[in-house]
């Protein structure tokens, strides 16, 4: 059995990253945002940032 050291400044990175997704994903719902800027915000393709909201169980609005 082999242990691993726990990188408290990489699980915190990671963290901040989702919290902020959601907080986008949030906001495209909302219609506060429009999906050409929440995917520009986090550095993804519209494709992809629909497939993301998707994913984690947000509406995305429609134009």
């Amino acid at each position: 059995m082999t242990l691993t050291e726990f990188d408290e400044k990489k699980y915190e990175q990671v963290v901040r990253s989702d919290e902020r997704a959601f907080l986008v994903f949030e906001l495209v719902q909302d219609g506060d945002l429009t999906i050409d800027k929440g995917a520009k915000k986090l550095g993804m393709s519209v494709s992809d940032f629909k497939q993301a909201m998707k994913d984690n169980r947000f509406n995305i609005p429609e134009k």
